[in-house]
């Protein structure tokens, strides 16, 4: 989403900037495709996916220094440690737009990780401020009011935008193709899933629901693709 924000929006009268934490895991990294399409990108070493106080004091402070440097108007964040970090790290370096989404929405705290306690408590401290919190579906707004992230009257949907072009009909060739690699009939109605598995993005409910289209329609097949913390988890029965 913020490559394709940075492409479309007009260089004549924006000026972009991407900043990244370093790529970690077995997910892949945007990166080199970030850098293969011209964008300006920086990489902010200390700003990694997981609560780590001491890298997230460092981050705040990577951060600082790029928003005084670059001295944005807009600052637009992505994931739900740049959208704690990033407004303490503004401050008042910034421009006067800040745009803050929604905060550690996709976070709870649990017994297995008891410091995220830490972080979805000061997101709930530091929402009090903002003017607005953006948020791309209903069930966000929902969860973070539930999480008491912030007020109703705070909140705004907007639909994150999509890239059409790479969905337009395939030729019938590519489709034969590409069912005959995937080892599908070519009457088979398919449904594709492409997703981060984790808990956040609820995989499992996708798998109860093709249970039961399945049951009523035999010639529907469901792909997923994706990776993450439960690539290797059993499917449930």
């Amino acid at each position: 989403m913020a490559m394709l924000l940075t492409r479309r929006l007009d260089s004549d009268r924006y000026e972009v900037m991407l900043a990244t934490g370093p790529h970690s895991g077995a997910e892949g990294s945007l990166l080199e495709e970030m850098r293969a399409q011209g964008l300006s990108v920086t990489v902010l070493p200390d700003l990694v996916r997981a609560p780590h106080p001491l890298h997230d004091l460092r981050a705040i402070r990577q951060l600082n220094r790029l928003v005084r440097e670059f001295q944005p108007h807009v600052v637009h964040t992505h994931g739900s440690k740049p959208k704690l970090l990033a407004p303490w790290a503004a401050g008042g370096a910034c421009g006067p737009v800040l745009d803050r989404p929604y905060p550690r929405l996709g976070m709870a705290p649990s017994p297995q990780q008891p410091g995220e306690a830490l972080y979805v408590g000061a997101s709930r401290l530091r929402v009090g401020t903002y003017d607005a919190l953006v948020t791309t579906s209903d069930a966000l707004r929902r969860q973070g009011l539930e999480r008491g992230v912030g007020r109703a009257s705070q909140y705004a949907v907007i639909r994150p935008a999509v890239d059409l072009q790479g969905f337009f009909p395939p030729t019938p060739e590519q489709r034969e193709a590409a069912r005959a690699e995937l080892r599908l009939p070519p009457e088979a109605f398919v449904v594709i899933s492409v997703t981060r598995l984790c808990e956040q993005k609820a995989p499992e409910d996708l798998i109860a629901a093709a249970a039961g289209v399945i049951a009523e329609h035999p010639r529907t097949h469901f792909l997923v693709a994706g990776s993450g913390p439960w690539l290797s988890r059993s499917a449930p029965t």
